[in-house]
């Protein structure tokens, strides 16, 4: 079943996963949504390749728009934090794409 069907069906969400500055190289957890996730990625935020295609990046997984802000991802289901910064610490350059996704619930 594909993320899309998946979707449809229920059993799959639209999400959009944010790594900042470090995609696809230090976003292993982006690249492992990408890669073998049940849900549909629909926007990867990563202000350094913002306007490139996931494909661009990593050739061997769903397709998905690159963008600089949350303000640009389509409809979503949830705000994915795909990155784990050293120590674990929220970084204070996320607030405004956190704050948007909270605000679209």
């Amino acid at each position: 079943m594909s993320t899309a069907e998946n979707h449809e069906t229920g059993t799959g969400r639209r999400i959009a996963v944010l790594a900042h500055e470090k995609f696809p190289d230090r976003a292993k957890t982006a690249v492992g949504l990408l890669r073998y996730g049940p849900h549909e990625v629909v926007a990867v935020l990563d202000r350094d390749n913002a306007g490139d295609r996931v494909t661009d990046h990593v050739p061997d997984v769903p397709d998905a728009p690159i963008v600089a802000g949350f303000d640009e991802v389509p409809e979503c289901d949830a705000l994915v934090i795909g990155i784990a910064p050293i120590g674990g610490g929220f970084e204070d350059s996320w607030r405004h794409d956190v704050r948007g996704a909270l605000a679209r619930g």
